[in-house]
Formats: structure tokens, sequence, C-alpha cells
């Protein structure tokens, strides 16, 4: 492997690929070639082009289809806005999956998982999910991007405000959904019906 990540790991590939499974290699592997590779994922089940690729698991972010020659070590995932290699279990999304639908599972799970003991995690997660649940439902607004952005900016350990990871492992893959893949949700946005979002934000305030 690479200085500073040097021997063989333990990779693990779920989600749309054809072989899924725990493999060790070289610390070295790009996310392509542990996705696609004959030895390893085997490429896309169906056929279906790679949409996304979180790489070490949820809380370390995501990649887009262009961003899978970053090697899977413990320098190369932040120069792609990861928060790091994390469990190096990477959960593959296919081009069928709607982003909206991604974005839903992770703020929902994070939601679930706060103990609710800091406030802007116990408060920020719901909020997310809120946010998600609106643009799911297509009755999204264009500043709920922004707003998640802004919501997942003001959390965790790192700016201090919180007692555990959790927080931070919330905020790295919505930001990155919501920076990687703003055209997708603007479209879904833009193509809503007229009116729908005010009847959705009473049910969920």
């Amino acid at each position: 492997g690479p200085k500073g990540s040097s021997g063989p790991k333990l990779f693990c590939v779920s989600g749309a690929v054809n072989r899924p499974g725990c493999f060790e290699a070289a610390m070295d592997i790009t996310c392509e070639e542990l996705v696609m590779g004959d030895r390893f994922g085997r490429w896309m089940a169906g056929g279906v082009p790679v949409k996304a690729v979180f790489p070490g698991g949820i809380s370390m972010g995501v990649l887009a289809a262009n961003e899978l020659k970053m090697k899977m070590d413990f320098d190369d995932p932040r120069n792609y806005g990861l928060l790091g290699l994390g469990t190096a279990a990477a959960v593959v999304v296919n081009a069928e999956t709607d982003i909206r639908r991604v974005l839903l599972n992770v703020t929902r799970f994070y939601a679930h998982e706060s103990c609710g003991q800091c406030t802007q995690c116990r408060e920020g997660t719901s909020w997310m999910y809120k946010i998600a649940s609106r643009i799911a439902m297509g009755a999204g607004r264009m500043e709920d991007l922004d707003l998640l952005e802004e919501v997942a900016g003001n959390m965790g350990m790192m700016p201090g405000l919180s007692i555990c990871g959790l927080p931070d492992g919330a905020t790295f893959p919505i930001r990155g959904i919501v920076k990687k893949f703003r055209g997708e949700l603007e479209e879904h946005i833009r193509a809503q019906e007229p009116g729908r979002a005010e009847g959705v934000l009473a049910m969920l305030n």
C-alpha cells in the first residue's frame, strides 16, 4: 500500500453489484477496482451504471460516479470531501436509484440513532430528516438544499458542540449528497406540483 497506509486490508462491498462480499486487497486499490474488478464486486448488477458509492460506510460521505479513482487508503478520501476511510465498507448505489430516497434514508437513520442528549444533534438530525422527507414527498423548496447544508455545517465535535461523533457522521453524507447531486435534487424540485409544499409543510411542522 501507499506510505502511511501500508499492508493489506479487508474491504466490504454491498449494494448494487454482482458480487457483494468481503475482500482482502492492498490499500492502494481504487474504489473503482473494488466495485468493478473481476476479483471483487464484478461490476454493477444488471449492467445499470453506478450513480454513487459510500466508500467507508455512510458516515464518511459519498463519491459521485466520476470520483471512483479515489484510493481506498487513509489519506486520499479527504481529497474528495470525505471524513476518512471509515469502515472501508463500500455501499454502491446504481443510476436507477432516486437520490431523494438515499438522502431520506441517511437522514432517517441518524435522526433515529441520536440519543438526544446534545441539543444540536437532537434538533439537527430531526430537522434534516424533516427537510429530506419534504423533498422526497415532492414538496421540497430550493432553499431546503441550502438549509440542509447550513444545519449540517453547524453540528458535531469538530465545531465543539457534541459529546460524541454521531453528528459528524450525520453531516458528511448529507453535505456530500447535496453538493454532488444538487442538480438532480433541483430537477426534482422544479418538477413538483405547484402548491404541494404548503400541505406537506403543515403536516411536518
